[in-house]
């Protein structure tokens, strides 16, 4: 965020990521191709280290989590919430959003506070 506040602004909203291909789709977690998303006010001009753009308004499949921070444990969301959704008759229609409310350090450990959305059709 020192970024942002050397360039004059301030977040806007929690950071989001966006994952363009679900665990299940990925040959390894190395290969997932995510964005790092965050709102800024005022909003910043697009340069070489960033672009912009509007995340589309969508209807989500989603949980919510609390607790120790992991890629393991990421990844065991997404693909709860995708269960679900295959059982229930949805299809995925766009990237996984993880939307970070609060991460935080206990004994030197991370954990968060996040909700999985799984954009639906």
């Amino acid at each position: 965020m020192n970024w942002l506040r050397g360039k004059g602004a301030v977040t806007a909203s929690d950071p989001i990521a966006l994952f363009h291909a679900t665990p299940d789709q990925a040959p390894s977690v190395e290969n997932i191709r995510c964005e790092a998303c965050i709102a800024a006010y005022p909003p910043l001009n697009p340069d070489e280290l960033i672009t912009q753009k509007t995340l589309p308004e969508v209807k989500v499949a989603f949980t919510s989590y609390e607790g120790p921070q992991s890629a393991e444990k990421e990844i065991s969301i997404v693909m709860k919430v995708s269960n679900w959704m295959k059982a229930n008759g949805y299809r995925q229609a766009g990237p996984v959003r993880q939307v970070y409310h609060r991460v935080w350090l206990e004994d030197d450990k991370p954990f968060v506070e996040m909700e999985t959305q799984i954009p639906v059709e």
